[in-house]
This record gives structure tokens, sequence and C-alpha cells, in this order.
């Protein structure tokens, strides 16, 4: 039964069932080299998220950095393991149709690993986007009941301002925790989409070649957005935190504690 094909923003209805599905026909062909190949993606995807942004263009923060950040994705593939790889196909006798067939489900292996960070990274970003629409409700009510407004006397049972304060404080943390984890999931992303790019530019594998990946969306479009996106958050969740301090400080929360 054929499956539908994964793009970059959906829909991922069989994406884990693709994923399962390559890693098998990988290690079926040979799994010393889908382990090999797997392994160096791995160890780079690491490398990415240990460095704090040492890598080149890793913080992702504009074009030019992409660019840089891509460019260090593809060196590190072109100089120092296709040729590596290519060698171990030949110590492995595979012929070339096999090793083809192998190449191409790897290829297809790294973009399914992008198209799970990005619907990773997406998902994190609309948390972030209820977290803040939570701690703006939170914050208009304690102002509401700072300012007198009758409607909003204190009943038995009813949280204090510095209650709902707390509340705010613990919904920011949160939000930052997510944002952390959207970054990561961001710069995963764009490694793994960077790696499957190395891939098919290395062995001039047409898009058509592959049985679970489409490559109909614009994914420097899609990735720049999510880029941006991360931005307006990150910016966001600074004024969440200055607002809950701003309120931190005000007497007649300190006095309703």
């Amino acid at each position: 039964m054929s499956r539908n094909k994964i793009a970059l923003t959906g829909p991922y209805d069989g994406l884990e069932e693709a994923r399962r599905a390559c890693t098998a026909d990988l290690k079926e062909t040979s799994p010393e080299l889908y382990d090999a190949c797997n392994g160096y993606t791995e160890s780079l995807i690491a490398e990415v998220s240990a460095s704090g942004n040492a890598i080149p263009g890793s913080a992702l923060t504009d074009d030019k950095d992409l660019a840089v950040f891509r460019q260090f994705i593809k060196q590190q593939h072109t100089e120092y393991w296709f040729a590596d790889l290519n060698g171990r196909g030949s110590t492995a006798d595979l012929g070339w149709d096999a090793f083809r067939s192998l190449v191409v489900r790897y290829a297809e292996h790294a973009y399914l690993n992008a198209f799970g960070a990005y619907r990773a990274a997406t998902e994190q970003l609309s948390q972030i986007e209820r977290s803040r629409q939570e701690v703006s409700e939170l914050l208009a009510e304690i102002e509401g009941r700072l300012d007198g407004d009758s409607a909003a006397v204190i009943a038995d049972g009813e949280a204090t301002p510095q209650e709902l304060l707390t509340s705010a404080k613990r919904t920011v943390a949160t939000a930052t925790q997510q944002l952390d984890t959207a970054q990561t999931e961001i710069s995963n992303a764009h490694a793994y989409h960077a790696v499957g790019d190395c891939y098919q530019t290395e062995y001039d594998i047409e898009s058509e070649s592959f049985s679970d990946v489409s490559l109909a969306d614009d994914a420097d479009w899609f990735l720049q957005d999510l880029r941006h996106r991360r931005d307006r958050l990150r910016t966001r969740a600074r004024w969440m935190r200055n607002d809950v301090s701003a309120l931190k400080s005000r007497p007649a929360v300190r006095d309703s504690a």
C-alpha cells in the first residue's frame, strides 16, 4: 500500500511510519552503512547543539548566518564524509544500484528528521503564544484589582493578586523553557534539511526518487518564517518578564501576600 508523501509543513500523518520504513530499508540494504551515516549526522547535530552558537552561523539570526551555517554543513560532508562513505560502500561490496538506493533513502531520512524538528518547533512556538495570552490575562486581572475595580473584589477562596502573580511568573518561566526548546528544534530543522540537501546534491538525486518525502514546500521561505516567529516571541517573552517584574514591585501586590 502506497504512503502519502510528507512535506516540511505537513500534513504529518504518517511521519513516524515513514521514518520507521526509511530506517528499516536502510538497515536491510546495509546496517553498517546506515549506522555510519546516521552516526555521522547525529554527531554533527550534537556538535551544533552543544556549541552554544560557536558553530559558524548556528545562531541563525539572519540570512547571512543561514548561508554560513549551510556552508559549514556542506563542508563537513564534501571535505570530510562523502569520500569516506564511498569507500565504505566499496568495502561493503555493495553494487552501485544498492549503494544509490541507500543514499537516496538516507537523504529522505535526513529530510524526515528535518520535518519532525520543524513540527516540534512550531508546536513549541504555538504553546508560547498560548502562554503569552495567559500571562496577559493574568496581568490584566491583577491590574484590575489593584486599580480598585469594584467588580474585582476578592471573594472567599479567590486568588489574591500575589497568587495570580505567582501563576504569571510560573507561566513566564514555562514560556522561557519552551523558547529554548523551540530554538533547539529550529536549529535541528535547518541542520537536518541541510544534510538532506548535501546528499541530494552530491549524488544528483531527483526529488521524484523519494518514496516518502515531498520537497514541494518552499523550505527557504518556511524556515525563514519560523526564525522570524521565534524572534518575535523572544521579544514578547522579554516584555512578559518585564511586565511581571514591574507588578512585583507594586506595594499592593506585596501586601496581598
